[in-house]
């Protein structure tokens, strides 16, 4: 299982990293107490050391205090430096340790003022965005240094907890819960805050969903002491989340132009509001839309098991092949003396040679019937005096049609 942390390498198969479940404490006498009851790595374990013991009431800070009942591997930190040793985390991973310790005990963070925060007049635009670490304020300065040193050192809500992973230009720190925001089998969501000590990002982003809403919803102003990043932390935390539409597993092979399956596996819409709402009007009306584009993909399926449907393809040649044998019949239509409820006209077709019989007192062309694209054959219908073959009357008409004039079929040719 991956973590949902950007930068975490836990759950991957390369970089694995062993995290202790208890970190230690950040108080001096507290400390102690975890330094006796958890030993460094070349400790002899002693089961008779580990008894249960009824917690102290009355000790300081005892909420930040875990002491176990059975061994766990302390952080290299507070192991004794030998060349047996062997180191588990980083020197900066996790726990306190006094000489890192950025704020004495009577200091205090105020808000800054205006000629602090302001930039200085000569300094030029691009400077200020190259280095953006330098362009803060001191008390923010402090601030961020303090949370990337020192982050567990926030009161954050229950669901809450803190990563420090290592991105590219930095360290960063992650605040990052998981919120349930529907029922049934749709993931959680994620709420992050990034905290990051380099000069190509924001120094604190509030993230839901890759979203971005520092320049979105109102968190309060970018942070100056502790109070105001726990204020920022808890406006976050309260911020309701859209849960966007149906599951992808509902309506599978749909393709609708208006949604998409986000992160989570659920389908939403373009316009989707992520932010301050249970779920938003656009998300709501998907259910329709993602029904209709399914019983259309079904139709389309049923359609084409039964009967191929062949698409019409309008050729430019043959359309205008169309266009001259309905101008032709027209004036066959217009030069003769034609029925217009039987289609017929009256005439005799000869030929030059007058040894043979008339082939037709009347005929009527029906329609014309399309072999290829530089081809057309006529078919017509004659009732004749005599046995005539078929082919021997569509011949005359197509050549009378198209080569002589209308008004005269006695030249026609066998």
């Amino acid at each position: 299982m991956k973590c949902f942390v950007p930068g975490c390498k836990s759950g991957y198969g390369k970089g694995r990293e062993k995290i202790p479940l208890f970190a230690a404490p950040s108080n001096p006498q507290l400390l102690d107490q975890w330094r006796q009851k958890v030993p460094g790595i070349t400790a002899k374990v002693n089961d008779a050391d580990y008894q249960e013991e009824p917690a102290d009431t009355g000790a300081e800070g005892r909420e930040d205090i875990a002491l176990p009942t059975t061994a766990y591997s302390a952080g290299a930190f507070l192991c004794p430096d030998n060349e047996n040793s062997r180191r588990c985390l980083r020197e900066d991973s996790v726990g306190w340790s006094p000489d890192r310790d950025l704020l004495s005990k009577g200091s205090s963070l105020s808000a800054p003022s205006k000629e602090e925060c302001a930039p200085e007049s000569g300094a030029s635009s691009s400077t200020a965005m190259s280095d953006n670490k330098d362009s803060l304020c001191p008390d923010r300065r402090l601030l961020l240094q303090e949370l990337i040193q020192h982050p567990e050192r926030v009161k954050l809500p229950a669901s809450w907890c803190y990563h420090k992973v290592e991105v590219f230009h930095g360290a960063r720190i992650v605040y990052s819960t998981i919120a349930v925001v529907s029922e049934g089998k749709v993931p959680a969501v994620t709420k992050c805050i990034y905290v990051s000590e380099g000069s190509h990002e924001e120094p604190f982003q509030a993230v839901i969903l890759n979203c971005t809403l520092n320049n979105v919803i109102d968190l309060g102003g970018e942070p100056n002491t502790m109070e105001d990043f726990e204020r920022m932390v808890d406006t976050l935390h309260k911020t309701k989340i859209c849960k966007g539409g149906p599951s992808k597993e509902k309506y599978p092979g749909v393709k609708p132009q208006c949604a998409y399956i986000d992160c989570l596996g659920v389908w939403r819409h373009k316009k989707c509001a992520v932010y301050n709402t249970d779920q938003c009007t656009e998300c709501k009306r998907l259910a329709g839309t993602l029904r209709c584009h399914a019983m259309r993909q079904r139709n389309r399926i049923n359609a084409s098991g039964t009967a191929a449907v062949q698409p019409t393809i309008r050729n430019p040649k043959f359309d205008v092949l169309r266009r001259r044998q309905r101008l032709l019949y027209k004036k066959v239509r217009q030069g003769r003396d034609v029925n217009a409820r039987t289609f017929s006209y009256i005439g005799q077709v000869q030929h030059d040679d007058t040894s043979e019989p008339p082939l037709a007192d009347h005929a009527l062309v029906f329609m014309f019937v399309p072999f290829a694209d530089s081809y057309t054959q006529p078919v017509g219908v004659f009732a004749s005096r005599g046995p005539t073959k078929g082919t021997c009357s569509s011949w005359l008409v197509q050549q009378k049609i198209s080569r002589d004039p209308l008004n005269d079929y006695s030249e026609a040719k066998n």
